[in-house]
This record gives C-alpha cells, structure tokens and sequence, in this order.
C-alpha cells in the first residue's frame, strides 16, 4: 500500500467525526490499490516464467546439440538414456 493512503487511513481513524463519504472512499481506494498490487504481482510472475521456460529451451537445446554432433534424426534414434549417459560422462570429464 502507499504511503499515503496510510497517512490518509490513520487521519481518518484519528477523526472524532469523520464524514462517512470519506470513509467509503478510503475503502474504494484500498480495495483498487490492493487489486493493482495483485496484477502487477501476477504480470511479474508471468513475464518470469516465461523467461524460465526461454531459457530452459536454449539450455536444453545447446545440451543436445553438444551430445549429439552426428545430426538431430540420429539423436533421436538413439534415444533419451544414450543422450544422458553421454551427458553423464561428458559432465565426470570435464
């Protein structure tokens, strides 16, 4: 929340009669602080996951491409406990 609807909040309870007007407009306004708070939370967290999922592609991508100089339909043929033995070993080597 911003600061200053905090200022705002503690001069409304610190108000022996505060109009109710102002009162339902703190309201509103905390409400749509506390939504915007929440989509741009939400739109951070996406724009992260897809740069995870990016970059786990890549990585990935760059992996097999290092194991498996004989082609990608080669690659394929050999199947996924061939790659990460070779993997495996090329990881204990380096």
């Amino acid at each position: 929340m911003f600061w200053w609807v905090s200022g705002l909040f503690l001069e409304f309870i610190g108000d022996p009669k505060p109009p109710a007007w102002k009162g339902y407009l703190l309201a509103v306004l905390m409400f749509l602080l506390a939504c915007l708070q929440t989509l741009f939370k939400q739109q951070n967290t996406y724009r992260l996951k897809v740069l995870q999922i990016r970059l786990q592609s890549v990585i990935t991508g760059l992996v097999y491409r290092k194991v498996s100089p004989r082609g990608q339909v080669q690659a394929f043929l050999a199947g996924e406990g061939n790659i990460t033995e070779l993997v495996g070993s090329n990881a204990i080597s380096s």
